[in-house]
């Protein structure tokens, strides 16, 4: 069903389903150009910060005026609130002043046009119907997504050994699940950080573990009852710094997993409890399975390079998948690589990016999160998840789109197959990245996987692609 407002479009996941696999059918019955392995072309002018048309302001705005509410950008709180109850969970929603074809190359979100494809008998069943029905219902924001949600929320130094072996093991099961549905090898993850004094920092690493409460300043100027550390003024070598304040892990839809630091809150004065070794932490934290995420590598970085300070232990998470490996892999050649780009194009749905810093508390448990902002996580989390899982579908179909001559030459069913394939990928994709000049100049999906660049041993980007890439 098509619902109309003054500025746009609602479009339920049927119709959708319709309008791809008419699409389908009309591509189908074409003659087609010869084959560049692009998966989404450019339209150019549409998207950025440049473009009056759909930026993330324009689409925030757009959304929260056409439930008739008042736009405004003084609260974060009321700001999210008013677009989740703008949203959709489970319809597209189309701005009406760009042309379908010009926000949406296709025409149809690529998750649709996954659904319709994947209804052919002669294709692959992973995900089957009724897991790609779940994606769709599930596409957009809405607080009812908290309903049919588990989650584990766990707080550093506070929740028990046992609760977190515990936590452990459901993660564990919860991977699982997920992999039997499709197997991709990577789970969703997402960090909040927190900025903390890198002064703060190092009293922290200096604090005695599980009995010192450190005051955290919320300035670099000097105060009076900072002394130096380390040999570092307040008011010189004194910098912000990211620290870990939530690590989210899980698909957004079915389970979900926070991680938080132990930052407390008294008289408007924020102090860090630095917790004595937890033996199980640091066990499901280098246990996490390989992520995937936006920027996931600063994420990374991130956690592994504070956490010893924090009194985390050594934390290493080995392997991690950028989504841009993904979309460079898979043939994205749209100049846009936004989150109201890549939304729009694949889901068909708007995202928040302009109130998503939760008035700066991150560090809250996510029990103890206002509603609006449990509701944002959790939509962030299963943005990556259906995204990713998307993209790679898109790969599969493009280099493997035969399940019965591979798993025949294989002599291996199709989840057997797909097992192999997905940890393939990993290895190839696994802490590589694009060169985004060359990325952008590419005009075939062969150009794109040239973009791809890993990193040697001191960090710097090597010149030319992986092998791994080129075979």
């Amino acid at each position: 069903m098509y619902l109309i407002c003054v500025s746009c479009f609602r479009i339920s996941s049927e119709d959708l389903l319709q309008d791809a696999s008419i699409a389908l059918k009309r591509a189908q019955a074409q003659t087609l150009p010869e084959k560049t392995g692009i998966l989404v072309k450019d339209v150019p002018g549409i998207y950025g910060p440049g473009s009056s048309k759909v930026n993330r302001a324009s689409t925030v705005k757009s959304i929260i005026e056409a439930a008739g509410k008042t736009y405004s950008e003084n609260s974060d709180k009321d700001v999210t609130k008013d677009f989740i109850e703008a949203a959709s969970l489970d319809s597209a929603i189309i701005p009406k002043h760009v042309p379908r074809r010009s926000l949406i190359p296709f025409g149809t979100p690529m998750l649709d046009v996954v659904r319709a494809h994947l209804r052919k008998p002669d294709t692959w069943k992973y995900p089957n119907e009724e897991v790609l029905t779940t994606w769709a219902n599930n596409r957009g924001i809405g607080f009812n997504a908290l309903d049919n949600l588990d989650v584990r929320s766990l707080v550093i130094g506070r929740s028990s050994g046992k609760l977190i072996e515990e936590v452990h093991a459901w993660m564990d099961k919860k991977v699982m699940i997920s992999e039997e549905e499709m197997p991709t090898s990577v789970t969703a993850m997402l960090l909040k950080s927190h900025q903390i004094s890198s002064t703060d920092l190092r009293r922290i690493a200096n604090a005695k573990p599980g009995k010192s409460r450190v005051k955290l300043h919320s300035s670099l100027s000097s105060d009076s009852d900072v002394e130096s550390v380390d040999g570092a003024s307040t008011s010189e070598d004194n910098e912000w710094v990211s620290i870990p304040a939530n690590i989210i892990i899980g698909d957004g839809i079915t389970w979900l997993l926070s991680i938080t630091l132990p930052i407390v809150e008294e008289d408007g004065q924020r102090f860090y409890e630095k917790p004595a070794r937890q033996p199980e932490m640091m066990d499901l934290l280098n246990d996490f399975p390989p992520v995937v995420g936006v920027e996931v590598k600063a994420d990374v970085n991130t956690i592994e390079t504070t956490a010893q300070a924090l009194g985390l232990g050594r934390i290493f998470l080995n392997r991690f998948v950028e989504i841009e490996t993904l979309m460079a892999l898979s043939g994205w050649l749209h100049h846009s690589r936004s989150r109201v780009a890549v939304s729009y194009v694949m889901l068909g749905v708007p995202v928040n990016r302009v109130s998503s810093n939760s008035n700066h508390r991150w560090w809250t448990a996510f029990t103890d999160l206002d509603r609006s902002f449990q509701t944002l996580l959790a939509f962030d989390l299963k943005w990556i998840h259906l995204i990713s899982r998307i993209l790679l579908i898109c790969l599969r179909e493009e280099i493997i789109p035969d399940p019965d001559i591979f798993c025949h030459l294989t002599n291996t069913s199709q989840k057997e197959f797909l097992d192999w394939w997905s940890r393939w990928i990993l290895l190839t994709a696994t802490r590589v990245f694009t060169d985004r000049a060359k990325l952008y100049a590419s005009t075939t999906r062969q150009e794109a996987l040239a973009s791809l660049r890993a990193l040697d041993t001191d960090g710097r980007q090597m010149p030319t692609p992986p092998r791994r890439i080129i075979l």
